[in-house]
């Protein structure tokens, strides 16, 4: 069920309102989890992004500045998990130590 603004309540299915008229509220897509045990051994920056939620300009930004492990093929940025994985860990454990 989603609730449209004037609070009545919709069926899933419902495009509008029948209780005020207005279109009804999009649903949120459900995200799936990441499976590291399927991830591939080699990701996108957007790949990257979702495993470290952030956006993928953040990534790209600290590939530009070599903050995180990446590698060039040809024009594109590529970002080996297990190295990034690894990278994540020793991060975190920068950020916990120092408090």
């Amino acid at each position: 069920m989603v609730a449209c603004k004037c609070s009545y309540e919709l069926p899933e299915e419902a495009k509008y309102c029948p209780q005020c008229g207005r279109k009804a509220p999009k649903q949120k897509a459900h995200q799936q989890p990441l499976n590291l045990t399927e991830m591939s051994p080699v990701l996108t920056a957007t790949e990257a992004a979702k495993l470290l939620k952030c956006s993928k300009w953040m990534i790209y930004e600290l590939a530009k500045q070599d903050r995180v492990p990446h590698f060039h093929i040809g024009n594109r940025v590529r970002f080996p998990t297990n190295a990034l994985m690894t990278w994540a860990e020793i991060q975190c454990a920068i950020t916990t130590a120092g408090d």
